[in-house]
């Protein structure tokens, strides 16, 4: 009521449910592999029994609760998606709310798996193994004419050229230079791969031992 004598009423329903605590977590993956730069939407979390009053999961990795600490896979702590950041192995956990090591602190900052007990069932686990996508180039060999440019596809890889008088490259954009052959190699991450440039020759008439492959 206000000074004027006006009344306000604000209702709130609440609703009394019998006590039906998470029994356990599942996970429908136990082990994942991404690529580098992958995104993944698709693990989920089941929470036992159905009608448990708190079915809400914290998401998180073996890297720890902050996007900052996890190098290798980002997880949406509210969704658990997953981003593959670098190569490497992390521990994914789907945790209840209701996991004492997570019920215990005020802050989610402060949640740290090493203090999850095994015995409580309250939270599951999935092994995310991220590798690096294999190096293929579009072409693997191309006859060229003096003076024609191609492009070679391989993001984020260096560039070379066996002989720069034949053809040379630069962020995979290739210039035919003059008459021969060289080997174009593509390097990432350790692997390489390799297109030949043949520069008004045709790859019926090289030997092996002037292709060099």
């Amino acid at each position: 009521k206000d000074s004027s004598g006006n009344v306000f009423v604000k209702e709130c329903k609440i609703t009394v449910q019998d006590s039906v605590p998470v029994e356990s977590v599942a996970l429908n993956e136990t082990e994942l592999h991404l690529a580098v730069g992958e995104e993944y939407t698709g693990l989920a979390a089941t929470v036992s029994p159905e009608n448990a009053n708190m079915k809400s999961i914290f998401w998180t990795s073996s890297e720890g609760v902050e996007a900052a600490d996890q190098k290798t896979v980002r997880v949406q702590s509210n969704n658990g998606a997953l981003t593959a950041v670098q190569p490497g192995e992390v521990t994914v956990y789907a945790v209840s709310y209701e996991d004492p090591a997570y019920a215990k602190v005020s802050n989610y900052k402060d949640f740290r798996v090493a203090d999850l007990d095994p015995e409580t069932g309250l939270y599951a686990t999935c092994r995310v193994i991220v590798d690096v996508p294999e190096l293929k180039l579009n072409h693997s060999r191309v006859e060229m004419h003096t003076g024609d440019t191609i492009a070679l596809e391989a993001e984020g890889a260096e560039w070379s050229s066996s002989d720069p008088a034949v053809a040379t490259v630069e962020n995979g954009a290739v210039a035919a230079k003059g008459a021969g052959v060289a080997i174009i190699t593509a390097t990432r991450g350790g692997q390489t791969a390799q297109c030949v440039i043949a520069v008004e020759k045709k790859f019926g008439k090289i030997a092996d031992s002037e292709e060099n492959v």
